[in-house]
C-alpha cells in the first residue's frame, strides 16, 4: 500500500473504523529497486505495519480464551 498510494487509511477490526490516515509522499514515478533502500519509505511501512499488529494484539488479549478475537 505506501509503495502504490498516495496515502494509506489504516482500518480497525470489527466494526472498521478509521484509525490512521497516512500521506506517503513518496517522490513519483517510484521504483522499486530505490524505495526498498529509501529510509522514509521503510519508517512509512513501519508506521503501518505498528498500527496493524498492534490492532491484532489488542483484540487478540482481549479475546476470551480458545478464540482468535
Amino acid at each position: 500500500a505506501v509503495f502504490l498510494s498516495d496515502r494509506v487509511i489504516v482500518l480497525t477490526r470489527s466494526p472498521g473504523t478509521v484509525r490512521a490516515e497516512i500521506p506517503t509522499a513518496l517522490p513519483r514515478p517510484r521504483s522499486w529497486t530505490r524505495l526498498v533502500e529509501d529510509p522514509q519509505f521503510k519508517a512509512l511501512v513501519a508506521k503501518v505495519l505498528a498500527l496493524v499488529r498492534d490492532d491484532n494484539t489488542q483484540v487478540s488479549a482481549s479475546a476470551p480464551a480458545g478464540t482468535k478475537g
